[in-house]
């Protein structure tokens, strides 16, 4: 493999130093670490972007419309060849950041298909454990759904729950080891992936 892999994380939590900007930062630093793949890594905030949405949807029309944030993270995702997400379940659903992006994201879509082949994960946490509460999961369908309409690969989701034992419902610093081993089968998977480019 002589081209480096483009890896784009988004976090879509609107929460400052949430546990999925945590988790999406562990993975990311394992796959800057391997050097038996070359991987140029960027790492988005949502939160972070000025988003303009108006609900007008201008921009299922016109990709760029807006020329925000969400315009600038779907020409990343346009961009990089893996797109891994990570996000809290809200109800079965990203946060409304997360839904604006995957919103957005139609243009890409209608106009041939332009995230055909890239691979998509995700990573989802709860308050609960996902054995208990089926949004954590069905969270992660949801976003599996969008690569699938995006005829993008994608990896086996992660969902991590329990937050609600933690104070002010934050995984502990460092996280458990259960789930950086789960973190860590993620980012084998992209790299199985990205090996057989």
């Amino acid at each position: 493999m002589d081209k480096a892999t483009t890896i784009i994380g988004i976090d879509c939590s609107p929460r400052a130093s949430s546990n999925s900007a945590r988790m999406l930062g562990e993975v990311l630093r394992s796959l800057q670490r391997d050097r038996r793949v070359k991987v140029v890594v960027g790492q988005v905030r949502l939160a972070d972007e000025r988003i303009d949405c108006l609900g007008c949807e201008q921009c299922y029309q016109t990709f760029g419309y807006h020329g925000d944030g969400i315009d600038r993270v779907l020409s990343l995702m346009k961009e990089s060849d893996v797109i891994l997400m990570a996000t809290p379940t809200c109800f079965g659903m990203p946060p409304a950041l997360g839904i604006v992006l995957l919103d957005r994201s139609d243009p890409l879509w209608r106009d041939g298909q332009q995230l055909k082949g890239k691979l998509g994960a995700v990573i989802v946490n709860g308050a609960t454990d996902p054995a208990d509460d089926p949004s954590v999961r069905l969270c992660a369908d949801n976003m599996i759904k969008f690569f699938e309409q995006h005829e993008m690969p994608c990896v086996q989701p992660v969902h991590l729950g329990g937050t609600l034992a933690y104070p002010e419902q934050r995984f502990p610093d460092p996280l458990p080891a259960g789930t950086m081993g789960v973190l860590e089968q993620l980012a084998d998977e992209i790299r199985q992936w990205v090996g057989s480019r």
